[in-house]
């Protein structure tokens, strides 16, 4: 589906209710440019399927709109799909693919998703799973909000924010690597409760690791003494 546009409201490239599935599918090119006209390539409503989907270069340009490669509701499952060039020109951001709770995100690619707001590339608002995946030449590459599984990722040079960023309570975040992004892993004043461990951060701009007071993190080793099993490495 491609080439949808309106002026007030959303645009949506494709659709579908309650329980449905998108399967090889792909949406491009569709266009919000209201002043507050959001933009959504792909959206799946509560419990629906989402695989071997392509969002591309889905834009919002008005001046508070939000534009998102792939919207999965509550309930809802993403697997092998691709998220590349969905951006707001200005305003509010977005996502290449939100998972708003209770989701499965796992082995997707969210690149390029940035524009002039903070574009994440895979964001899951709460109680999601976010795994198996690759984020990289977005604003922020992957976010959890709260009580979220994010293991087996790899961000990389998302250039202007955060490699993974945990931005609410009692997340695990395990097994991932953040490489060339402004800080590898970041944990904000909101996050607490949290578990970080046997992750790899390597040659972030500001900080290999960003953990604010009252979570849990395993020690930070910098050398290959491997001397606990949980360690965090900071290269």
């Amino acid at each position: 589906m491609a080439g949808n546009n309106s002026a007030p409201g959303t645009t949506y490239g494709i659709y579908a209710g309650s329980g449905s599935s998108i399967l090889d599918s792909a949406s491009y090119g569709n266009s919000a440019y209201a002043a507050a006209g959001n933009c959504i390539g792909m959206y799946g409503n509560v419990g629906s399927t989402i695989s071997r989907c392509t969002a591309y270069n889905n834009t919002a340009t008005g001046g508070t709109g939000s534009a998102y490669g792939i919207w999965a509701s509550q309930g809802c499952q993403v697997t092998h799909c691709t998220a590349y060039g969905n951006a707001a020109s200005v305003g509010s951001g977005g996502a290449g693919i939100l998972g708003i709770s209770e989701c499965l995100i796992s082995d997707c690619i969210a690149r390029n998703n940035q524009g002039g707001g903070n574009t994440i590339g895979i964001n899951a608002v709460g109680y999601s799973s976010i795994l198996n995946c690759v984020a990289d030449y977005n604003d922020t590459g992957i976010q959890a909000n709260s009580f979220c599984l994010v293991k087996n990722n790899t961000a990389h040079s998302n250039s202007s924010g955060t490699g993974i960023r945990i931005a609410g309570p009692g997340s695990r975040v395990e097994n991932n690597t953040s490489a060339n992004n402004g800080y590898g892993f970041y944990l904000d004043g909101l996050a607490t409760a949290n578990l970080i461990v046997n992750n790899h951060a390597v040659s972030n701009f500001f900080a290999n690791y960003s953990i604010s007071a009252g979570n849990f993190a395993a020690p930070i080793e910098t050398t290959a003494t491997f001397t606990n099993s949980w360690a965090n490495y900071s290269f």
